[in-house]
């Protein structure tokens, strides 16, 4: 038990979270759209049916522990089920709408550029 100060017991409190949390995440916070794993979801389970689908984790340990992760999963269109539910200012919903419209773009523009690549390959294989 750590050696305790004259401090608040509030502070202190939060002083020990605190630390154990950003240890927590100093060894491994994660974001991933699992789909990019193709066969599985890229934790040893199936592949995911929305491709939109979010895993946020934090490693509780070192990676290689195994199996010390807290996981959770969401999608784009569960948070923007959300977003519309809770928001009444149009002008949010609408530069949301605009952003995803700007990375579908990306998206679309990247996987064409990917499509046109391979293609290449295969006709300077042959």
């Amino acid at each position: 038990m750590p050696v305790l100060e004259h401090v608040s017991h509030t502070e202190q409190i939060a002083k020990w979270v605190g630390d154990d949390v950003q240890a927590a995440i100093n060894s491994g916070v994660f974001a991933d759209l699992p789909v990019m794993w193709g066969d599985s979801d890229g934790l040893g389970g199936p592949p995911v049916d929305d491709p939109c689908t979010i895993y946020f984790g934090l490693s509780l340990g070192e990676y290689a522990d195994g199996g010390n992760q807290v996981i959770y999963q969401t999608t784009v269109e569960q948070l923007v089920d959300e977003l519309i539910e809770d928001n009444e200012d149009g002008d949010i919903l609408l530069r949301v709408a605009d952003k995803l419209r700007v990375l579908a773009n990306k998206l679309e523009k990247a996987a064409l550029q990917n499509k046109s690549n391979n293609k290449n390959d295969i006709q300077e294989r042959r």
